[in-house]
């Protein structure tokens, strides 16, 4: 191709310079198109590691809402798809064995739907431990529980106060090992303020039975697995016999003590000036108006009964009217009737008796009578509250956070 170059003339090479024109724009427009494409590569690659990210971050969303239920409610079973922020999560919870528990979350990004845009889903497997306060129920039986006419169960925190006005609450738990028709039975006019549960695949229709104006404010459940009731061990050395005579009084320094019985007879006083253990090979008796309490704040008084050999010779423990069993607080004492073998003989409170602690009697009958208040919690072979009996549980002796379980971590893996 001819142009005119300076100084008029014309020359034939011009037509270069158009082809390397065209060919520097193909070029750059072909480097244009090389870094759009990778701009969007890059940006769908973040775009899906942010998704996975989310996913992931679901799951352990649900990981942590699994970790909250169970320490609220042991049978928690898991919960559907829940949408949450960018994506949503499902968890679903297994029993390994009694104390174990399987949770398997999927995390979502940004749904459930798999055809959604981006669609990504992480899995996590987690084992838990959950441990059971022993206390986590007003009322444990290994058979049943019977509230007779006018029986009270409710609850109220030691930690806030005493019993009474806003102080009274809806935790009195009632629960049983057991299965059939009435294992747990309230009569007419027994009030139970808080939830029942029996044995594991029982019917709650059938084996919580309400007769005519009992009153139950809770729901009814079953246990996934039976909850486990140890009686302690006795580890007592036997000893002399403690006889306090009518109207005496006897103080005593903390330490360990072992008696082979203890009888407090009418109107006398047992005291403990500091922290004390006592192992009772035989019996531990209260006779009318006696006491046997601690002085100290904060002491712990824990009581060890075996009881009688003949589980029929008489009650392990029993304390008789208007008698006081007391360490100040419910989690301040603790009696244990250990029994021997696989049977202990009865506890038996009395009308007007009172005991402030937790009794865990798991081989034993307990038998709470008219007007008798027990503020704490109890652990028994069968429950019997005749007319006008009072049970307050102290919801503080729950495991700690004020959860009915303690639930910790033991393993989980990214599927």
């Amino acid at each position: 191709m001819w142009c005119r170059v300076k100084g008029g003339g014309w020359r034939d090479d011009c037509g270069l310079i158009y082809p390397l024109v065209f060919l520097l724009v193909f070029l750059l427009a072909l480097g244009s198109a090389a870094a759009l494409m990778r701009g969007t590569l890059e940006f769908h690659l973040s775009e899906r590691s942010s998704l996975i990210n989310t996913a992931f971050q679901e799951a352990e969303a649900g990981l942590d809402l699994g970790l909250t239920q169970l320490r609220q409610d042991v049978n928690w079973a898991g919960q559907a798809y829940t949408p949450l922020g960018r994506g949503g999560y499902d968890v679903t919870v297994t029993s390994v064995g009694a104390t174990l528990r399987r949770l398997t979350i999927a995390g979502y990004a940004p749904s459930n739907v798999p055809s959604a845009l981006g669609y990504q889903r992480r899995d996590l497997e987690a084992v838990v431990s959950v441990q059971s306060s022993l206390f986590d129920y007003a009322l444990f039986s290994a058979t049943t529980v019977t509230l007779n006419s006018n029986a009270l169960v409710d609850s109220y925190n030691s930690t806030v106060g005493s019993y009474g006005g806003s102080n009274v609450t809806l935790d009195g738990d009632v629960g049983s090992n057991a299965i059939g028709a009435g294992t747990i039975t309230l009569r007419s006019n027994a009030t139970l303020k808080g939830d029942t549960v029996v044995g594991p695949h029982g019917d709650v229709n059938a084996d919580i039975v309400l007769d005519h104006n009992a009153t139950m404010t809770g729901t009814r459940g079953t246990l996934i697995n039976a909850k486990s009731l140890p009686p302690g061990t006795f580890s007592g050395s036997g000893g002399p016999t403690l006889t306090l005579n009518s109207h005496s009084q006897q103080t005593l320094p903390g330490g360990t003590y072992n008696y082979t019985a203890v009888t407090l007879n009418s109107n006398s006083v047992l005291t403990f000036t500091g922290d004390t253990t006592v192992y009772i090979d035989e019996t531990l008796s209260l006779n009318s108006n006696s006491q046997l309490l601690t002085s100290c704040s904060g002491c712990m008084l824990t009581i060890y009964v075996r009881g009688p050999s003949d589980p029929q010779a008489g009650p392990a423990v029993q304390l008789d009217s208007n008698t006081v069993l007391s360490a100040g607080k419910p989690d301040r004492l603790q009696v244990m009737v250990t029994g021997i073998g696989a049977t202990a003989a009865a506890v038996q409170m009395n009308s007007n008796s009172r005991l402030i602690g937790t009794l865990n009697a798991p081989l034993s009958p307990l038998t709470v009578n008219s007007n008798a208040e027990l503020y704490g919690a109890a652990i028994a072979q069968s429950i019997q509250l005749n007319s006008n009996a009072r049970i307050h549980y102290d919801t503080s002796l729950k495991a700690p956070g004020g959860s009915n379980t303690t639930v910790t971590l033991v393993s989980w893996r990214d599927l």
